[in-house]
């Protein structure tokens, strides 16, 4: 019985969900990328082929831009005529410098950031003017982060098969034990016997008594 004891919470601890890395693509329409104000959808010009972007589509913002994800790296496919700051947690990790903001490229990434939530925001101006906003044109944006995988369903129904295991193994070992108590008794039986079953042993030890009273 202890070792069931001690089994269970030990599969039990299987059940912990499992971590694993994977990428998540957010297209230019995700509701999780925050436009400040509405951005223009769709290529801006001829020089902008849809087959070329992700999902066929875009969005072309002329305001700051907010993108909050939980991960551990990201990059982020956009075109701009000008320049692009990019501020992660409210500080500044790098810009991105265009020509055409048809021509969609790995404009940025970011790697090695810990696994937490972290906001990233854009804004873009010209180069020779930052007085000036710059419009991007935003494609999709990636980011890698770690998603829980789990395995509850498997892991119960090992457990579940692991306790009826040795649940039978116990009533089996119980079983058993109780074979032998039995076996024991009847071993010891076989010499006596039950004293009622016995009128000469009973008879005998009653003569002896009486003999050794006669002689005191």
């Amino acid at each position: 019985m202890r070792l069931l004891g001690a089994f269970i919470p030990a599969l039990l601890l299987g059940v912990l969900a499992q971590a694993r890395q994977v990428e998540v693509t957010l297209d230019d329409t995700s509701p999780q990328i925050v436009y400040t104000v509405p951005p223009l959808r769709g290529c801006q010009s001829d020089a902008c082929n849809p087959a070329n972007l992700y999902n066929g589509t875009s969005s072309t913002a002329s305001a700051l831009v907010i993108v909050p994800f939980t991960g551990t790296a990201a990059a982020i496919h956009l075109g701009v005529n000008g320049t692009i700051m990019f501020q992660l947690d409210g500080i500044y990790v790098g810009e991105y410098s265009g020509l055409d903001v048809d021509d969609i490229t790995t404009a940025f990434t970011m790697n090695n950031l810990s696994n937490q939530l972290h906001v990233l925001t854009m804004n873009a101006f010209e180069t020779k003017n930052w007085d000036v906003v710059a419009p991007m044109q935003i494609d999709y944006i990636v980011y890698t982060t770690n998603r829980t995988t789990n395995h509850t369903p498997a892991i119960v129904g090992g457990v579940v098969g692991g306790v009826a295991f040795f649940a039978l193994l116990f009533l089996a070992m119980a079983l058993f034990r109780r074979w032998k108590q039995k076996q024991r008794r009847a071993t010891r039986g076989s010499w006596v016997g039950r004293w009622s079953d016995k009128p000469n042993i009973q008879m005998a030890g009653m003569n002896a008594t009486a003999n050794v009273g006669a002689s005191t």
